[in-house]
Order: C-alpha cells, then structure tokens, then sequence
C-alpha cells in the first residue's frame, strides 16, 4: 500500500499521484520535513511492522529497491537502508520499534539523527543506483534528473 503525505500546493500532488495512493495531509508542513513525517506515521495502520520513508523528490528511486528493503527487514527493531559505492541514501525502512521516536522529530529534520544514534541496528543493502542520492532540491539537480529520465545523461548524482 502506498500512503503518500501532501503539504505545499497538495492539490497539484494529488492530481499527478495513482488513485489509488491513500494521501495524508500535513497541514502543519510550513513547519518542516519532520511535520510531514509525523502526519505521515500518524497514519500508519497498527498491522504494519514497518514503513518506507521515501522524499518525494526521488523520482529516480527502482522500485525493485523499495521491494528489496522491505525484504531485507528482519524484524520490528530493523532499519533497512540503501547504499552505493560505500555511501547511504534514501529511501530508508524503519522498524516499528523507531516510530515513537520518529513522531518525536521537529523542525526541518527527517530520520538522519536517529540514524547516526542506532548504527548497530541498521541493515545495509546495495541498492545498485546512484538514484538513492538524487533529489530535487534545486533547479541544477532537477535538471540532472530530467536528464537522466531522458536517457540523455550518465553522469553519477552529485550531492
């Protein structure tokens, strides 16, 4: 099931996401990444061991990867997270064991900080792309992407 958290401009979201995307809205978004990920787990259905986090802006993400991740979860206190060429990237699978302290993120700060503090819990897979790294954040990465989508680049992301 995909659940797909709106904030910005969430009618335009809408309007590009499949139908069948369960939307959740982070009305409080303008007070950052972590607002939306808090809206977004609020939503998460109590059967669940797990959840996907993945930014929005990832379009280049295979979704052989997001499979992969949640096959390698071997249990509630698992965070699966992809790698390439030795570096981590996004998106990351968080057990249920790390919600709570998930929902207690603020500001414009996604899952990193928990990260760094449970090292010995993360599995690492090989996610066999550059794509982990590659965001939108700004018009020359956007531009990287478009590239790429077109087949017009093989360029290896830059941060």
């Amino acid at each position: 099931l995909f659940r797909s958290v709106t904030g910005h401009d969430a009618a335009a979201a809408r309007a590009v996401l499949p139908e069948s995307t369960h939307i959740v809205h982070a009305a409080r978004y303008e007070e950052g990444m972590a607002a939306s990920l808090r809206a977004g787990l609020a939503a998460m259905p109590d059967d669940w061991d797990a959840v996907i986090v993945m930014l929005g802006d990832m379009p280049l993400i295979p979704a052989a990867l997001l499979q992969d991740l949640a096959a390698a979860a071997p249990h509630a206190h698992a965070i699966v997270a992809p790698t390439f060429a030795g570096r981590r990237g996004n998106p990351v699978l968080w057990g249920r064991a790390h919600i709570p302290d998930l929902k207690r993120l603020t500001g414009d700060f996604g899952g990193k900080a928990l990260l760094a503090e449970r090292q010995d819990r993360i599995v690492d897979i090989d996610a066999g792309t550059d794509a982990i790294f590659m965001d939108a954040d700004t018009p020359e990465a956007l531009a990287t992407i478009r590239a790429r989508i077109a087949g017009l680049s093989d360029a290896p992301a830059r941060d």
